[in-house]
């Protein structure tokens, strides 16, 4: 019973990259990450305060992490 628990996706996200076979779900999440996390990038250059800096970089590091995890899950679920 508990490893049937441990295979079941926590959010609809993961269910779709599983069912994602041929990659055009993760490439497209992996796309809005990376245009989410450039913007962030370009205010973090366009000049922020020491404050506005570390938060903003924080938000940058969520995105690459997020990215690693689509990633991850989509490889767990379709083994190459």
């Amino acid at each position: 019973m508990t490893e049937e628990l441990d295979n079941e996706p926590w959010f609809g996200i993961e269910q779709r990259l599983r069912d994602d076979i041929d990659g055009h779900e993760r490439d497209a999440l992996l796309q809005r990450l990376d245009a989410a996390a450039r913007a962030v990038k370009r205010h973090m250059d366009a000049g922020a305060t020491p404050a506005e800096f570390a938060e903003l970089n924080t938000i940058y590091h969520g995105f690459e992490s997020a990215s690693k995890v689509v990633e991850t899950v989509w490889r767990s679920s379709h083994k190459l």
